[in-house]
């Protein structure tokens, strides 16, 4: 991936992407989520994506994204960028479902591409792999299917990010909070230098997909 963001993508509002927007970029999946549910219950997909899993997986998306938090180590710019990146698949491609048997694996792939695309530092597929609970070999298949979705449309505007995250800051205010420290620079700096692996994938995530 040769093409590069704009020079102050990731400062701006570096200060401002606190905590308390995780819970929200939560909420959002979460709605997005209820919402595919029931576009699938009234007309379910012939031909699902490799992204659909054969029933929900048992870990929530909160869960799943404390997960990635925890052991990706990615900026906290890459959360928001994770989910212009899957909207993107909404805006792409018309009709595309975002649902509870979808949205995990299209979380952990749009952090991964994410993490490449904008992070100075980032684990390579085989560890984003363990922290999303697949197999390396679907972690490889996914990001090549992500990106086709997208068109390969991994470059932000510095003014996209912003709106996304203005609305994520300004939706913040009801959610609860948790410790800024956690996703500071300096904390993401110091988990990357000795963050060990996760111990074992999150197996709710594979054992649920059948292909």
């Amino acid at each position: 991936m040769s093409a590069h963001a704009s020079p102050t993508l990731l400062q701006s509002a570096s200060s401002s992407l606190a905590a308390e927007t995780l819970p929200t970029l939560v909420r959002v999946l979460e709605h997005l989520v209820r919402n595919g549910d029931k576009a699938m219950a009234a007309s379910p997909l012939k031909e699902p994506s490799p992204f659909f899993a054969v029933r929900p997986p048992s870990i929530s998306i909160g869960n799943y994204l404390d997960r990635a938090v925890r052991y990706a180590v990615c900026k906290p710019e890459c959360f928001v960028i994770a989910l212009i990146l899957i909207d993107r698949i909404k805006q792409h491609n018309k009709g595309y479902v975002i649902c509870s048997t979808n949205i995990h694996r299209l979380l952990i792939t749009s952090l991964l591409l994410a993490s490449k695309f904008y992070d100075d530092v980032y684990y390579n597929n085989a560890y984003f792999a363990r922290v999303g609970g697949i197999s390396v070999e679907e972690m490889n298949g996914l990001e090549l299917d992500f990106l086709f979705l997208i068109k390969f449309a991994l470059f932000i505007e510095e003014r996209e990010y912003d709106r996304y995250l203005t609305e994520l800051l300004k939706h913040s205010k009801t959610a609860p909070r948790v410790p800024a420290a956690t996703y500071t620079d300096a904390a993401v700096r110091k988990k990357t230098q000795a963050a060990p692996a996760p111990a074992a994938p999150a197996a709710a995530v594979e054992e649920e997909h059948d292909r």
